[in-house]
C-alpha cells in the first residue's frame, strides 16, 4: 500500500526538487554560464565543460534558506580531475528536511577532441525519501558537446535526463529538458553569457548574465531571466588556489535565495 501511495504522490511533490542550482558563480549569473561554465560545479549541468578545465578542482556549496524556507537547504560537493586521457568527475548533492529530502550521486566522463571541441556524459542515481511514504532511486543520464570557436567565444548544448527517466504511467515526473549557450568576452575584463532552456512541455526561457573582472582577486556579476522573471548578482573573491563565492536570487514571487561556496584549484 505504502508503494503505491508513494506511486501516486510523486507527481505532486517531484516539482519541488532543489531549486537552487549548484555554484555560486552559476547562481549569481542567473545559470546563464552553464554551456562555459570552468569551476567544479560544472559536472551538475554540461557534462562536456569540465573537459574546460585545466586544473585539479574541489567544490563545496551551501544555500541556507532558499525562498527564505530553510527546510530547503541545499548542500552539492564536486570534483574534477584532468587526466591525459580525460577529464573524470564526481559530486553528491543533498536537498530538503526529515519529512522530505533527495540525495544524488553524480559521475561523468569528458573528453576534448579536434582541439577546440569537448562532449561529456554524466550519469547519477538519486535518491527520493517522504516520510511515512518510503524511498525509491532514480536513475539518470546528461549528454553534452562544446565548441571554442575562438579565444573570445565558446558555444554549446546539452540535454538533461535524456533517459527520459519516469516511473509508473506517469509522463514528466522529472524534468527532461535542452539548453543551448553562448560565452563571449568582449574585452579581457568583461565576459557575456546567454543561454536558452527549452523544458518538455514548458516555454522557452532565456538568461543572460555579464562578469566583470575588478581586479585580480576579484569578479563582481550580475544576471537575469525572464522565465520565470528573476534577478541575481555576487562576488567571487580568488586568493591563490582558494576562490570564495557568494550568489543572491530574487524570485517574483518566492522571495530571495543566498547562497556560499568555497573551491580550491591545485595543479
Amino acid at each position: 500500500m505504502k508503494k503505491i501511495s508513494f506511486v501516486l504522490l510523486l507527481p505532486i511533490v517531484v516539482n519541488c526538487f532543489a531549486q537552487t542550482g549548484a555554484g555560486a558563480r552559476r547562481t549569481a549569473l542567473n545559470s546563464s554560464d552553464v554551456i562555459s561554465c570552468r569551476d567544479p560545479f560544472a559536472i551538475f549541468y554540461n557534462p562536456a565543460s569540465a573537459a574546460l578545465s585545466s586544473s585539479r578542482q574541489i567544490g563545496f556549496f551551501y544555500s541556507p534558506s532558499p525562498f527564505e524556507l530553510k527546510e530547503l537547504a541545499t548542500f552539492y560537493a564536486a570534483y574534477i580531475q584532468p587526466t591525459s586521457i580525460a577529464t573524470f568527475s564526481a559530486g553528491l548533492m543533498k536537498y530538503g528536511f526529515e519529512l522530505y529530502n533527495v540525495k544524488t550521486i553524480q559521475t561523468g566522463i569528458a573528453f576534448s577532441f579536434y582541439e577546440h571541441f569537448s562532449a561529456g556524459i554524466n550519469f547519477s542515481m538519486q535518491n527520493l525519501a517522504i516520510a511515512n511514504y518510503g524511498s525509491r532511486n532514480f536513475f539518470f543520464a546528461d549528454v553534452g558537446l562544446t565548441a571554442q570557436i575562438n579565444d573570445r567565444v565558446i558555444t554549446g548544448v546539452f540535454v538533461k535526463n535524456i533517459t527520459g527517466t519516469s516511473i509508473g504511467n506517469f509522463d514528466n515526473q522529472f524534468p527532461t529538458f535542452f539548453c543551448a549557450g553562448v560565452f563571449y568576452k568582449i574585452i579581457d575584463a568583461i565576459d557575456l553569457y546567454a543561454s536558452l532552456y527549452k523544458e518538455i512541455g514548458y516555454k522557452p526561457a532565456l538568461q543572460y548574465g555579464v562578469e566583470y573582472n575588478l581586479a585580480e582577486f576579484l569578479n563582481l556579476r550580475a544576471g537575469i531571466s525572464d522565465f520565470p522573471e528573476t534577478y541575481s548578482g555576487g562576488i567571487g573573491i580568488t586568493f591563490k588556489s582558494f576562490e570564495l563565492g557568494y550568489s543572491v536570487n530574487s524570485h517574483f514571487e518566492l522571495g530571495l535565495s543566498h547562497q556560499f561556496d568555497i573551491i580550491l584549484r591545485t595543479d
